[in-house]
């Protein structure tokens, strides 16, 4: 395998493995959250469901619980690693805003159709209007909320420019304290007698507070971080008390009844432990510099994964059918044997469509889309001078 160093214009192969490391991670979890579910309103067959929330002696059935937990680590992934890069810009590309959603719009559709074709016409209609109105209701959550937080990054990054350092300390300690240390020191309280969350907290608003801590350390401790006994330290604090505390629960669970359902009860919440596990990894693949052209390839596809497997309809219709035919037919003697290889089977689906998606319709639709595009723009900007002059003549 060939490597090269990067220059300034390329991408850093090893952020962009840690990418891909995070988009497995969240298709095994959702692959698992099929698994867990008790449910979805839309299928009659519920007996392949495994309650992922009991405490058990199945070490199989521990590790599942383990690995849905990585949904999260995943998405945390790809957070930090576009937060370090929207720190160094302060421009929103209002076109590279439309075209996602764009794409997320076609993908939703492209999908949409051949179910409607394999079902007869007789799919759910609430399933059809959240295919026809994928962003609306958030059919995939992370691109509306990384839109979201694309828009407002160049606000967040003027907060961050314009105060001191000691600002931005009391800011991030403030925060953190809230958010990340007592919201997680409450999960317990919320999980036994409590509903709703901590300080009215939301993805969106943890994002911030993780955006604010990302471009402190940015500013302030760049070369700091990039010390290997400091990000290994990280990583090995975050693995071990991230997945060290499911296991506690698991102990703890076995001999009381109270806390018996309880090994999700820290996805409910924002662990600090990882934090440190993610921001580890991240200055771990910083200090590797080189360049893949193929890894940066399928790096540059994993939102279309992400947008393609996670589909309502493949995951409301298809994916609980094909857990339930592995039931049916092979039990769930090697139920961690077929939660990988369905991984690995959905994560190639997603792989697949995501090439051709990206190299042919894309390909294909871009002008008419940026035709669209050039003319609501214009509309928008005669509106805009309009709304501008109002009290000012």
């Amino acid at each position: 395998m060939k490597e090269t160093i990067p220059n300034k214009a390329e991408r850093n192969s090893s952020i962009e493995m840690l990418k891909l490391f995070g988009i497995a991670l969240i298709v095994v979890s959702h692959v698992i959250q099929t698994l867990g579910s008790k449910g979805n309103g839309y299928i009659s067959f519920y007996g392949f469901g495994v309650d992922l929330t009991e405490a058990t002696t199945n070490v199989q059935y521990l590790i599942l619980s383990m690995l849905r937990y990585c949904g999260e680590f995943g998405n945390t992934i790809f957070f930090v690693c576009s937060a370090w890069f929207f720190l160094d810009n302060d421009r929103v590309d209002k076109k590279k805003i439309f075209m996602m959603l764009m794409d997320i719009w076609t993908i939703s559709v492209l999908i949409l159709v051949p179910v409607l074709i394999a079902e007869h016409g007789q799919t759910y209609r609430s399933l059809v209007l959240m295919a026809l109105l994928p962003t609306t209701f958030e059919n995939n959550w992370y691109p509306s909320c990384y839109l979201i937080l694309y828009a407002l990054h160049p606000l967040l990054n003027q907060i961050i420019q314009k105060n001191s350092r000691k600002t931005l300390l009391r800011l991030n300690a403030a925060a953190v304290v809230m958010y990340f240390v007592i919201a997680f020191a409450t999960c317990l309280t919320r999980y036994m007698f409590l509903e709703g969350t901590t300080f009215f907290a939301s993805r969106l608003v943890i994002w911030v507070v993780l955006y604010f801590l990302i471009g402190y350390m940015k500013k302030y401790a760049d070369s700091f971080m990039l010390d290997k006994r400091r990000y290994g330290t990280l990583i090995l604090v975050g693995f071990l008390g991230y997945f060290g505390l499911i296991w506690l629960m698991n102990r703890i669970g076995l001999r009381s009844e109270v806390f018996r359902n309880s090994l999700q009860i820290w996805r409910e919440c924002y662990n600090p432990f990882l934090i440190l596990l993610v921001l580890g990894l991240f200055h771990f693949a910083r200090s590797r510099e080189y360049t893949i052209g193929w890894v940066n390839y399928l790096s540059k596809l994993s939102l279309f994964i992400y947008i393609i497997h996670e589909n309502r309809l493949l995951r409301s219709l298809y994916r609980p059918a094909i857990w339930n035919a592995i039931y049916l037919k092979f039990g769930y003697d090697h139920i961690l044997g077929w939660t990988f290889l369905l991984s690995a089977g959905v994560f190639a689906f997603g792989l697949v469509f995501s090439i051709l998606y990206y190299e042919v319709i894309r390909k294909a639709t871009t002008g008419f889309y940026t035709g669209i595009y050039n003319r609501l723009s214009g509309t928008w900007a005669r509106i805009e001078n309009r709304l501008l002059r109002i009290g000012s003549d």
